[in-house]
């Protein structure tokens, strides 16, 4: 009678566990709301960076000023106006970037070395872009306050890209890497990007910061009114 008793209890509790567990999933945020939470922690660290001119003077001299770092200070109290995701294909960018004679290099690298390749080539839209539009100063600022890290969550199978754009300044960018054993690496970074008005839409995004770069595609995400 006491071990049929012992062993009622041990079920009851494990129930208890199993629908709190339940509830406390069903209660909790989306994986995209995660992710989009780690890129604003993310994206307020570094603003805390940007604004303290010791800290920007001490590590970053001739770049620890200007307009762009006005922009970002001011950002602080600024509100997420859309989050989109972007999709990026390395083999149709690396099909659309190189000569013929690089392509079949390219194709005869040992697999292990083709994937050195790829891992440089996600890299490519975004320092590409603010070349393109903004110039080599947006690109040293970006890439001095960037911020990296990583997280347990084993759910996340496969790259993500997130471009999260507010109503003012400056857009960011966050890119999740699942590296293995439940272990995913992140990346974020301010895009010092003037002209966001025009982005409305994935297919505005693509246009305004993508247009000349094949393989890459965007979705809405998340739209905040």
């Amino acid at each position: 009678m006491k071990q049929q008793t012992l062993r009622i209890l041990s079920l009851l509790g494990c129930l208890i566990l199993l629908f709190t567990a339940v509830g406390c999933a069903a209660g909790g945020k989306s994986p995209d709301d995660q992710l989009i939470d780690r890129a604003l922690n993310a994206a307020e660290s570094m603003r805390e960076a940007v604004c303290n001119e010791d800290y920007r003077n001490l590590l970053y001299g001739s770049i620890s000023s200007g307009e762009d770092f006005d922009v970002l200070r001011e950002e602080s109290s600024a509100k997420l106006r859309a989050v989109y995701e972007i999709t990026i294909d390395p083999d149709r960018m690396i099909q659309g970037m190189a000569e013929e004679e690089m392509l079949a290099v390219y194709a005869s690298l040992p697999e292990s070395l083709k994937s050195k390749v790829t891992q440089q080539i996600y890299s490519y839209p975004i320092s590409f872009s603010l070349s393109k539009s903004e110039g080599a100063m947006a690109m040293a600022i970006s890439a001095s306050f960037a911020e990296s890290g990583a997280f347990l969550d084993s759910s996340l199978e496969n790259r993500r890209f997130l471009f999260l754009l507010f109503e003012t300044g400056f857009p960011v960018f966050a890119s999740f890497f699942p590296a293995g054993d439940g272990i995913v690496t992140y990346s974020v970074q301010f895009l010092p990007i003037k002209d966001t008005e025009t982005i409305t839409s994935a297919e505005t995004l693509i246009s305004t910061m993508f247009d000349q770069i094949q393989g890459i595609s965007a979705v809405l995400l998340k739209e905040y009114r």
